[in-house]
This record gives structure tokens, sequence and C-alpha cells, in this order.
């Protein structure tokens, strides 16, 4: 385990050889300082249902977009996503689904508890 920006630990995703950081960065860590720099606690704390909502839509859409185009069938108004062609489509509806993820647990977040 590598300690990022605040001490939190995870997975290493990258280095900056700058000297902003001047450590090893971890997922978590990334996500923290944006956060903290960018005052989203303050929007997610206002609107947490809402991008909770959002979240799981779009986690739901891209399933269900992903499944159905293996068996063919697409979504109409998603039909845009394959126009890169088929591995672009379906890295996009993977993205999707993972920041359909990314954004609910965002949102679940207790921020009082992680200060």
């Amino acid at each position: 385990m590598v300690h990022g920006l605040d001490g939190f630990s995870g997975f290493s995703l990258f280095y900056l050889e700058k000297n902003p950081f001047k450590s090893v960065l971890s997922v978590q860590s990334v996500c923290h300082y944006f956060i903290k720099n960018l005052n989203l606690k303050i929007m997610f704390k206002k609107n947490k249902s809402l991008f909770t909502a959002v979240g799981f839509l779009m986690f739901i859409i891209g399933g269900s977009a992903l499944v159905l185009s293996l068996v063919g069938v697409k979504f109409a108004f998603l039909t845009w996503i394959d126009l890169g062609g088929p591995l672009l489509g379906f890295i996009l509806r993977i993205v999707m689904m993972i920041g359909g993820i990314v954004l609910a647990v965002l949102a679940q977040s207790n921020w009082e508890e992680e200060s």
C-alpha cells in the first residue's frame, strides 16, 4: 500500500515527476484532493439524492446498453456511441457504468467523518 496526499492508502495509480505532490498518488488521494480544492463537498452535500439517483441511472443504462449491444440491439438515444467503432462503444459503456458507481459513492460519502 502506498500513502497518498492526506494519509489515504490505496492502489498506486501513477507518479508525478513535478513538485506539487512529491509522492506516489493513489486513486483515493487524487479524488480527495480535487473534491477538497474544488469545493465539491458542498455540492455533494446539497444534492446528495440527485447525484445518487443520476449515478445509479448511469450504471443501469450503461449496464443494460452493454448487455444489449452484445445481443445486437441498441438504445436509440445511445447509437452515437458506436460511431467510433465497436471497441470505442464498448469502452464508453464501461466508462458510463464506472462513472455512475463513482458518482453514487461520492454522493453517499460522509464528509464530516473524513475531515
